[in-house]
């Protein structure tokens, strides 16, 4: 499994990248803290002592109920959708109804089209989320706690930034310029090129 290591302020920290789903980081120091876990990643690590989420999209919450007994942390927004029965149905019906907020902004389109621009949105989200159907809710994973704007954990800042979600998270390691941002910031990576940034 490709992983990047550095040694940091905190401790080490390794990154797991995907090219498919989203990437896991591990931060082994003070707590063993792992961001957004998948269950490709389970079988090279120990029991973390926290699970840290940058946000609900169903790719990020895709194994939290894997880490039985784990605390999770995660944006207050976030919260109601890792408690609900099906994660991934709260988070696409989040994301529809905030797709269609801004067509309904639209003040250009009217009548038809905006109603057909509306459908369209909804399908394209839909699709989007087919491969995560019936996610199960956090089973076993009962302790869901949220993280506060400018809070620091262990030494490591926590920011909202609602951008590409709006419960996005960060997690941002100042002495070293490592910043964790999830998916708000993404960018086309060709073969070979590693799937981070050094500040």
């Amino acid at each position: 499994m490709e992983r990047y290591c550095f040694k940091t302020a905190v401790g080490e920290v390794v990154y797991y990248p995907s090219r498919v789903w989203s990437s896991t980081i591990a931060i082994k120091g003070e707590k063993y803290i792992l961001i957004d876990p998948q269950y490709h990643f389970l079988k090279d690590t120990t029991r973390p002592d926290e699970i840290w989420l940058t946000h609900t999209h169903p790719d990020h919450i895709l194994s939290i109920n894997k880490f039985e007994g784990i605390p999770v942390y995660a944006h207050p927004e976030g919260l109601e959708i890792l408690v609900s029965p099906f994660p991934d149905r709260a988070s696409t019906k989040r994301e529809i109804a905030s797709a269609i907020n801004v067509v309904e902004n639209f003040k250009s389109l009217k009548g038809f089209r905006k109603t057909t621009l509306k459908r369209m949105v909804e399908t394209i989200i839909r699709m989007h989320s087919l491969p995560f159907i019936n996610i199960k809710g956090v089973r076993g994973v009962k302790q869901v706690y949220k993280m506060s704007d400018g809070e620091k954990r262990y030494g490591i800042r926590i920011f909202y930034i609602p951008g590409h979600t709006p419960d996005s998270l960060c997690f941002y390691i100042k002495e070293d310029g490592i910043c964790a941002t999830g998916d708000l910031i993404m960018g086309g990576v060709r073969s070979g090129e590693p799937f981070y940034t050094r500040f």
